[in-house]
């Protein structure tokens, strides 16, 4: 999995990939949580 470093340490994220892109959203999660919950909103 991709990541880069941050002020405490790795920052790991996902990328998903769009043909022809109409926004470009970021999703924040919670301690505890993976990016995995937002695949297939992602994907949509």
């Amino acid at each position: 999995m991709p990541f880069f470093d941050g002020q405490a340490g790795r920052v790991y994220y996902r990328h998903w990939a769009a043909a022809q892109p109409r926004a470009a959203p970021v999703f924040l999660h919670g301690f505890g949580e993976h990016t995995g919950c937002t695949t297939g909103t992602a994907r949509r």
